[in-house]
């Protein structure tokens, strides 16, 4: 089961990103930009999906980020 990360508006405190189930926001941001990345970062690494709201809470744009089933090799690995 992957993990979940939206990028939720907070009138008072800026932008937050906040695991799905979590009670308490992960980290707070000024910007929804610097938000994205941070919750990008966290879902990368725990091989997961971004979710981000806009103001009115309507889902603007979402993405997984998902370990590939066969990694790339480089040239030099490759059988020839």
């Amino acid at each position: 089961m992957s993990v979940r990360y939206h990028v939720i508006s907070s009138m008072a405190r800026g932008w937050r990103v906040k695991r799905a189930g979590a009670n308490r926001a992960t980290s707070v941001h000024p910007t929804q930009r610097e938000a994205f990345r941070k919750a990008r970062e966290l879902a990368k690494k725990d091989f997961g999906e971004v979710v981000v709201h806009g103001v009115d809470g309507t889902v603007r744009w979402s993405s997984s980020y998902t370990k590939e089933p066969y990694p790339r090799r480089e040239q030099s690995q490759l059988k020839k």
